[in-house]
């Protein structure tokens, strides 16, 4: 059966979150309705999902999301979410973003990147995530980031990596000038919050 095309999400190889007072925060991952929710539209619509992340070894789930608070309070909702989270086995043996760089990017309509705090283990300043961003971007193709997603932006910096040394160590005005050349400088993020569109600009100063 063919196929309306096929989508790269983007998740995180992190298991654990360094917290500013020193310790680690370890159920930290994807959040299962932000991830699950958006992938199985799609795959409705007849996308087909790839899953790619820095090491390719399986994401973790936040250990906080496998509630039915994020699914409306329904425990059977909850519960078929969670059997639909097992059915992806590309999920559970993701491809390397290096390896998905290598097959070539163009055959992708979109990419994804989930929510969750896993973006902020290792895909906001990932090389080879960095690469991707920058491909959808110049390609005019979508790339759709919910809730902690965003902060993968950061990955398109030429200096990701410098970028995010300089906000750890506080350094606002470093920062700023190591990210020069960010792609999304002067953009506009459209979100959904409370059922209404919220227009956030996105710049150098908000970094």
């Amino acid at each position: 059966m063919a196929t309306r095309g096929q989508i790269l999400v983007l998740v995180s190889s992190g298991h654990g979150l360094p917290l500013k007072d020193g310790n680690v925060y370890k159920g930290a991952g994807y959040y299962l309705n932000e991830l699950t929710v958006p992938v199985r539209a799609l795959m409705n619509e007849g996308y087909e999902i790839n899953f790619a992340n820095p090491k390719g070894n399986t994401p973790q789930m936040d250990v906080h999301s496998a509630v039915s608070d994020f699914f409306g309070g329904d425990e059977a909702k909850l519960q078929d979410y969670l059997r639909f989270r097992d059915s992806l086995t590309g999920l559970k043996t993701p491809t390397r973003i290096s390896a998905v760089i290598a097959s070539g990017l163009d055959q992708y309509d979109a990419v994804f990147v989930p929510g969750g705090h896993g973006p902020m283990m290792d895909l906001l300043d990932d090389p080879d995530a960095g690469t991707v961003m920058r491909h959808f971007h110049k390609a005019s193709k979508p790339t759709a980031v919910l809730c902690h997603g965003p902060i993968s932006l950061l990955s398109a910096s030429p200096n990701s990596k410098e970028v995010v040394a300089a906000l750890a160590a506080g350094d606002v005005a470093g920062a700023r000038a190591k990210a020069q050349g960010w792609i999304y400088s002067g953009s506009l993020l459209s979100g959904y919050k409370s059922n209404r569109i919220n227009w956030l600009p996105i710049s150098h100063e908000s970094l």
